[in-house]
């Protein structure tokens, strides 16, 4: 659903920086919130839900920037270097994800992985060349990329 609201241009005007900063900050209270509402489970899926809603838009958001920066005779590469890079990590997260989850409690899980995203999004905040990242609307002319 987020990858569908990322088009919107309204969101398209809004400074990448901030959205990512926000985003996550979004992304992980809501999934902290989970933890605390995990015996309701229409809450907890509601706020599950919202997290990965905000992850997709900015998720494209990522991929827009990747590709309107790379030189055009890199792209295949770095898109697969990307592609690479997550398929062998999203296995060994969800090794741990599903030990944690095993032991400590699948909200408990959830919970651990709200803190790291948590500490990226304050970790984002101090970075100035993240906060500085612009609108993808102002992409071409920041970056000096054809529109």
């Amino acid at each position: 659903m987020g990858s569908l609201f990322a088009g919107l241009p309204k969101l398209k005007n809004v400074s990448l920086g901030k959205f990512y900063i926000y985003g996550k900050l979004v992304v992980s209270l809501s999934w902290i919130s989970v933890f605390y509402f995990a015996t309701n489970i229409k809450i907890a899926v509601a706020l599950y839900g919202l997290g990965w809603f905000v992850v997709g838009i900015v998720n494209v958001y990522a991929q827009t920037m990747v590709q309107m920066i790379v030189p055009s005779e890199k792209i295949g590469s770095t898109m697969g270097d990307m592609v690479g890079i997550s398929t062998l990590m999203a296995p060994l997260g969800a090794l741990l994800g599903g030990y944690l989850g095993e032991y400590l409690s699948s909200p408990r899980a959830i919970l651990i992985a709200s803190v790291i995203i948590l500490l990226v999004a304050i970790y984002w905040a101090l970075n100035k060349n993240i906060r500085k990242l612009p609108a993808v609307s102002n992409f071409h002319e920041v970056f000096d990329v054809e529109k």
